[in-house]
């Protein structure tokens, strides 16, 4: 099984390799942007969050307060870096909004 996932990741990674080659010359430029990369970076940090957040018996529970830290922080971080300008602008208008009513 091992060797039949082997050659499938191989595969898998050329057909892509190729693919975005093409892409890239006959469009003379990359389809990734920095954002991609910092969106990458984001998931890899809160696959690590989640697999360091404690672990609770019940699990609608264990659900509930991981999905509040895990998704808070992934909202928190995609507004601070900046990852996506329409969800900032939705974000200010919120806060803009909230700040008006006071």
């Amino acid at each position: 099984i091992s060797g039949a996932a082997i050659a499938s990741l191989l595969t898998i990674s050329f057909t892509y390799l190729v693919q975005q080659l093409l892409v890239t010359i006959k469009v003379k430029g990359s389809p990734y942007t920095w954002n991609s990369l910092k969106v990458i970076l984001l998931i890899i940090f809160l696959l690590g969050l989640n697999h360091i957040l404690f672990k609770v018996a019940n699990p609608w529970i264990d659900i509930f307060s991981r999905s509040l830290i895990v998704g808070g922080t992934g909202f928190i971080l995609c507004y601070l870096l900046r990852i996506s300008s329409h969800m900032n602008e939705l974000v200010e208008r919120i806060i803009h909004l909230l700040r008006r009513k006071k």
